[in-house]
Formats: C-alpha cells, sequence, structure tokens
C-alpha cells in the first residue's frame, strides 16, 4: 500500500500550489509586455493549462453522475411499486456509483501524475 508515500512525496515538495499557480501568471504577464518567454518557461504553461482543462473536465464529470443518482433516487421514489423502474432506478444509481469512483480515481491518479510531471520541469 504506497498511499503514505504518495503523502510523503508531496509533503516533500519545495513549491506549493500557490507558487505554481502564480508562476503560470508570471509567464502570461511575461508574453502581455513582449518579454521573452523560455522554452521551459513555455512548457511548464502548457503542462499546467493541460492540468487545469483535465480537472475541470473530471470536476464536471463527478457532477453529471451526482445528478443522475439524484434522478435515479427520484425514478425509484416515484415508481409506485413496478419493479421494473425500480430495477431501472437500482442500475441507475450503481453505474452512478461506479461512474464516481472511477471519476474520482482519475482525478486523484491525473493530480498526482501532474505534480510528478510539472516537479521535473526546471525553472
Amino acid at each position: 500500500m504506497s498511499f503514505p508515500w504518495v503523502l510523503l512525496a508531496k509533503s516533500q515538495d519545495k513549491k506549493s500550489r500557490a507558487e505554481k499557480a502564480l508562476y503560470g501568471v508570471n509567464v502570461v504577464s511575461k508574453q502581455a509586455y513582449g518579454q521573452n518567454v523560455t522554452a521551459e518557461e513555455s512548457e511548464r504553461q502548457l503542462t499546467l493549462w493541460i492540468a487545469w482543462v483535465i480537472k475541470v473536465i473530471l470536476s464536471w464529470v463527478g457532477v453529471i453522475l451526482l445528478a443522475v443518482i439524484i434522478f435515479s433516487g427520484y425514478l425509484w421514489l416515484t415508481a409506485g411499486g413496478s419493479p421494473e423502474q425500480v430495477d431501472k432506478a437500482k442500475k441507475w444509481i450503481r453505474n452512478g456509483i461506479i461512474g464516481i469512483a472511477i471519476t474520482t480515481g482519475a482525478y486523484f491518479i491525473s493530480d498526482y501524475v501532474i505534480e510528478a510531471l510539472s516537479g521535473q520541469v526546471a525553472l
């Protein structure tokens, strides 16, 4: 079980998340004022942008799956004793929970991978 090692690796990170976010802002402000941006800074900015896009997409998928679970709960409540509708609602709830588990895992794995990759880019 490597979970404590992941936390240890994250705690030994030299830069906080806020400093990493400010790095992207600094690169954009350099570009806005016509200053030269190095290839390393450009690569770092691309990594941060891709990480942000992945996190936003996975967050919206989680919200949609939560709405699916709520809707299937509504289907179950309004089933009125119909076994077909209850079975349909149970399947939707099960699929929604599985989807949330997969999305949460993908979110944490992508967060870890992006942090590992962005830590290797020299500033």
